[in-house]
């Protein structure tokens, strides 16, 4: 019988016939992934739990802790096993991720300059990350729309009336707005080709509780907008409105945190030759709107 348990109390800690056993406990932690976090295995009694999370990182290992016991049904004075092997199995990955790592470094002479491709000219590069931040109710979310609109249709852009654009297509994501009531009205409204836009709404799957549905995350979820991007010809523009809803459990005033999320987002803009075009809202107070943007200043510094 475990320290951790009493006959009687098996049943509360366990929710099945088999009682908590210490030896049973298994914590697997992977090396760490380009965003710099490990990726968490914990079983116990044939319940598993998994986590992504930088476990040098106290909190967020507190965090992932109190998860893991939630999930596995095991005592709170379980913290301490789980503890120490999650910094073992850490130290471990981290050691056996060394061996492999090695500098990258590349000659600037062997570097070709290259131009700034542009989606809308001084506003929205191709293969970049742009932010538009403002205040409340000042229209963002209706001018992301209107630049797809003139995206889908080659629509010329507003400060410059005379050359058409290349016709492209769309990716949204929206979380303040339904797409029947708001969003497909105001493409409508902007004479958008609603043929060549599509919504990213949510991510579906399925695991030992059953299907789920979930908000798409941007720090877990790149290959799924990968997919989505594949889903409309010649896709040139992604709209995430707000970018903080689409973060998942990244803290947003944290600046090394965000850069790992947005890091990766602007690898795959380049690579897929796509325009990003993330919402943001202006914190309250006054100066200087670019230090105002919500969250870390890392959002600032990742748009070109």
């Amino acid at each position: 019988m475990s320290r951790y348990a009493t006959p009687e109390k098996d049943a509360r800690w366990t929710g099945h016939d088999d009682p908590y056993d210490a030896q049973r406990l298994s914590v697997k932690v992977k090396p760490r992934d380009h965003q710099g976090r490990h990726r968490v295995e914990i079983r116990c009694n044939a319940i598993r739990f998994d986590d992504v999370l930088d476990v040098f990182d106290s909190f967020k290992r507190k965090k992932c802790r109190e998860a893991a016991i939630s999930k596995c049904q095991l005592p709170d004075d379980a913290h301490e096993d789980i503890e120490t092997k999650l910094l073992a199995g850490a130290e471990a990955a981290d050691s056996q991720g060394d061996t492999a790592t090695q500098p990258e470094v590349i000659r600037l002479a062997d570097v070709s300059p290259e131009q700034v491709e542009w989606l809308w000219p001084g506003r929205i590069a191709v293969g970049k990350l742009t932010v538009l931040a403002g205040n409340p109710g000042l229209g963002k979310s209706l001018a992301t729309l209107d630049i797809a609109a003139r995206v889908s249709v080659g629509k010329c852009w507003p400060d410059n009336r005379w050359e058409q654009q290349p016709i492209g297509g769309v990716v949204l994501l929206s979380a303040e707005d339904d797409l029947g009531d708001t969003i497909r009205p105001r493409l409508d409204a902007h004479g958008a080709d609603v043929t060549r836009i599509v919504a990213l709404k949510s991510i579906k799957g399925a695991d030992g509780a059953g299907d789920y549905n979930r908000l798409f995350d941007l720090s877990r979820d790149l290959e799924h907008l990968r997919a989505a991007i594949g889903t409309v010809e010649n896709c040139r523009l992604i709209v995430v409105d707000p970018i903080s809803a689409y973060l998942g459990k990244t803290d947003s005033h944290k600046n090394s945190d965000v850069r790992g999320v947005l890091s990766p987002l602007a690898d795959l803009a380049a690579e897929t030759r796509v325009a990003i075009l993330a919402v943001s809202h202006l914190r309250k107070g006054e100066g200087a709107a670019i230090y105002r943007t919500m969250g870390s200043l890392a959002f600032v510094a990742a748009a070109p």
